[in-house]
């Protein structure tokens, strides 16, 4: 959780601030992950639904990357045809542009949204949010 609370940090950091301080980071990281720890403590949730949401999250990243005209080298560092930075893609008339207009209108919003909407559906089915029994977020 500590790596990657890392790196999620130092990623905002880098569109903000382009000199980054470590022990910012670092402090930053190691606060995420002790609220983690309490969350997973005093809640139904467990460490093992954090790391299953880590590890979707991690996918979902990856294929997010691969559908870009760029593509995304998953397999990095496995050696496709002595390359170790080979991107897996799909063919490049499945692939989007990134930075453009329709992805910042339309697209970021709407995965946003999407993404705040089942995660908080999640974290209600699960029991983790209990302020959250009046809203019904999955009405099944």
């Amino acid at each position: 959780m500590f790596v990657f609370a890392g790196l999620a940090v130092r990623g905002i950091m880098n569109d903000w601030c382009p000199k980054q301080d470590a022990l910012l980071i670092t402090v930053v990281s190691a606060g995420i992950t002790w609220a983690m720890i309490a969350w997973t403590s005093q809640t139904s949730a467990s460490a093992a639904a954090a790391g299953i949401a880590v590890g979707v999250g991690c996918f979902a990243h990856y294929i997010g990357d691969a559908i870009t005209e760029q593509g995304c080298p998953i397999l990095w560092p496995v050696p496709i045809m002595g390359k170790t930075w080979y991107p897996v893609a799909p063919p490049k008339i499945m692939r989007m542009k990134t930075g453009g207009v329709v992805e910042m209108a339309i697209v970021g919003p709407v995965v946003t949204i999407l993404s705040v909407w089942l995660g908080l559906a999640a974290l209600q089915a699960t029991g983790a949010l209990p302020f959250l029994d009046w809203l019904d977020l999955l009405p099944i």
